[in-house]
């Protein structure tokens, strides 16, 4: 399991840096300019962002890519279940959800697909979850009573059992986060609208950031690991000790954003809150 993590932080790593090179390239070949290109601090700020973002996401708590995501437990729903299958309907059915609980049983099932299903309030109304291609591996090593997080489709009940489909762990939902949300970051500060106001704050924050950064900090050079809890660390004390300064100077880079293109919406950046974990 460590080798598969780490194995797909440096494949998230890869294609992170990978893709802000070929930005950097494709902006550098153009004679007139247009929108923002990020340094190499931004960057890794920004990434160190996501990362803290994530962190929060996979631990269950408020964050930028859960926002839109249905939190719930096993238990919670195997009593709505239990209680009323057309209400529980209502509120589950064809949701995207954040479901936590621990294993009741790992099973092989038609065909030799797995699926896993989590403790309810009894044996027969277990929640129910079968996941995308590619993660046998890790079904393959979890136990019984093992807690779990994972991201799913609700599919409603089958026999009195909530099904759940499409579902992924919850720290492969959050990599693969990180990398969208850099592509649609590149993507709005070339002048494409945002697609949600916190991708927006989370470019300008990044930006504010960096700048403020000592010149020592870990988060300078352009050889910055993506793991690099030194960088982390650096952010984090700057958004302590430095949390007005950092709200006031977001509302000129916004300002200076807009001077280049990028399409900046927010009325109140300034009084944006900048969090990372």
């Amino acid at each position: 399991m460590i080798k598969s993590h780490r194995a797909v932080r440096i494949l998230i790593f890869i294609s992170l840096m990978c893709f802000f090179a070929v930005c950097e390239a494709t902006n550098s070949s153009n004679s007139i300019h247009h929108g923002y290109v990020l340094s190499a601090t931004e960057q890794t700020v920004i990434i160190s962002l996501l990362k803290g973002d994530a962190s929060v996401f996979v631990e269950g708590g408020d964050s930028m890519m859960g926002k839109e995501l249905l939190k719930t437990t096993a238990k919670k729903i195997s009593s709505a279940y239990d209680e009323n299958q057309v209400a529980a309907d209502q509120k589950y059915f064809k949701k995207k959800v954040f479901l936590t609980g621990n294993i009741q049983s790992i099973n092989s099932g038609v065909a030799n697909k797995p699926y896993v299903t989590l403790v309810g309030i009894d044996q027969f109304i277990s929640p129910q979850l079968r996941f995308l291609a590619g993660n046998l591996q890790k079904i393959s090593m979890l136990r019984k009573g093992q807690k779990v997080s994972v991201v799913c489709w609700a599919g409603g009940a089958v026999v009195g059992v909530p099904m759940f489909t499409h579902c992924q762990f919850s720290d492969d939902y959050a990599n693969l986060s990180i990398v969208q949300a850099s592509a649609d970051l590149f993507k709005f500060l070339q002048g494409a609208k945002p697609v949600s106001n916190e991708l927006e704050m989370l470019a300008i924050a990044g930006i504010t950031l960096a700048g403020n950064l000592p010149d020592a900090s870990a988060c300078r050079g352009e050889k910055v690991k993506f793991d690099n809890e030194k960088c982390n660390g650096d952010v984090m004390a700057l958004i302590k000790n430095h949390r007005l300064t950092i709200k006031n100077e977001m509302h000129s880079v916004s300002e200076k954003l807009k001077l280049l293109g990028v399409r900046v919406s927010s009325p109140k950046v300034g009084k944006a809150n900048v969090k990372v974990e």
